[in-house]
């Protein structure tokens, strides 16, 4: 395996992956030393930082641990949890979500992926384990309850790869709602999001947009990475110049779009059209702008991603990338079931595609060059 030099995913975690999947493959066995970092930064053209990161975070997750004066070895993991988990179904599925209750409960892209799993499980009882923190193995109840499940689907923006290891030795189904390419015998279902991403670009260039601002999510989600990729190769297949001040982290938040877009009209030329990458953060668009009396599409074109209900109500009603979300969270447990049910062993990769809704306030119709 190598390091991508240009991509979407962090150098860091592309060698965390690498080191996992050999201590997986049994290249590093348990209570053997890894190369130290010099060796690392050596063989991997990393620098020190790079690599100490991905060490400390394997370290976090359990796979490592550091003698001092000594190096690093890899933990002994083959000792735990040897006792087989029983083959009679419990008719039990774990839900995993890596974000607080208060917010699941709120935000409608969790509300609405919950609700289609729980309609597809119906004759399953699903058990929720939410949890802000980045290691599943800080989850208590969740290391007490998950053998008295007979599957595990994983919603996370960031996967841990020593968590998903251990299920994989414990041998419980499990899959992530997420796409990581570094991790090729994971099963998963996503949705396209440089697909998505691409889609909102093309179209507002098409409407003659040249200068268009993008507000994205927070920088560690792999959904980001993904959006920030696409939009600096359309960038580059058009011709158009990137200008770093008009990319800005709104991270998924309401007040994180409307701070960013009054940073976006506060330039000295500001943008013709804004991509914001969700519906929380494109309402702090509309509001923004709205304040400071820029009319929406007349002096700026608006594209979101997520096309929930109140978009059309917005004023003007939102252009927006649609994400077949409930179609998302019903795959996911038809995946689940066919691993419980040992259909297959291959590892499956569902990649579902959004589409574009043209409404109002990309100013579509309008024509005309908006250089």
């Amino acid at each position: 395996m190598k390091i991508i030099e240009k991509g979407p995913i962090p150098k860091y975690y592309q060698l965390k992956t690498i080191i996992a999947q050999k201590i997986k493959d049994r290249e590093y066995p348990s209570s053997s030393q890894i190369p130290s970092e010099d060796q690392l930064m050596q063989q991997y053209h990393l620098s020190y930082s790079t690599v100490s990161r991905a060490l400390k975070e394997l370290e976090q997750e359990g796979l490592l641990y550091c003698v001092q004066g000594k190096g690093t070895f890899v933990s002994d993991t083959d000792s735990a949890d040897k006792s087989p988990k029983e083959e009679k179904k419990s008719n039990n599925i774990g839900l995993l979500i890596f974000h607080e209750k208060n917010f699941i409960s709120t935000d409608p892209f969790f509300t609405t992926i919950m609700s289609a799993i729980k309609d597809e499980a119906k004759n399953s009882n699903i058990t929720l384990f939410a949890t802000s923190k980045s290691k599943i193995s800080d989850t208590k109840r969740f290391s007490r309850e998950q053998n008295s499940i007979d599957g595990l689907i994983i919603i996370s923006p960031t996967v841990d790869i020593g968590y998903l290891l251990q299920i994989q030795k414990k041998k419980i189904p499990y899959v992530v709602v997420g796409r990581y390419p570094q991790l090729p015998n994971l099963h998963s279902v996503d949705i396209d999001t440089s697909f998505g991403t691409r889609l909102a670009l093309k179209h507002l260039i098409n409407s003659g947009h040249r200068r268009i601002g993008f507000i994205h999510g927070l920088l560690d989600h792999t959904v980001t990475q993904y959006s920030l990729q696409t939009y600096q190769n359309i960038l580059k297949e058009e011709n158009l110049t990137f200008d770093k001040r008009l990319v800005k982290e709104g991270k998924f938040t309401l007040n994180g779009g409307y701070r960013k877009t009054l940073e976006l009209l506060n330039l000295s030329k500001i943008p013709t059209a804004i991509f914001a990458a969700n519906s929380s953060m494109v309402l702090g668009v509309m509001k923004a702008a709205r304040e400071k009396g820029v009319k929406v599409p007349d002096e700026i074109a608006v594209v979101g991603y997520d096309d929930f209900p109140f978009t059309s109500y917005l004023s003007p009603p939102l252009t927006t990338i649609a994400q077949p979300i409930e179609e998302l969270g019903k795959i996911a447990v038809r995946t689940l079931f066919k691993l419980i049910s040992g259909k297959t062993n291959q590892p499956i990769q569902i990649l579902l595609k959004p589409r574009l809704v043209t409404r109002e306030s990309c100013g579509a119709k309008m024509g005309g060059d908006r250089r």
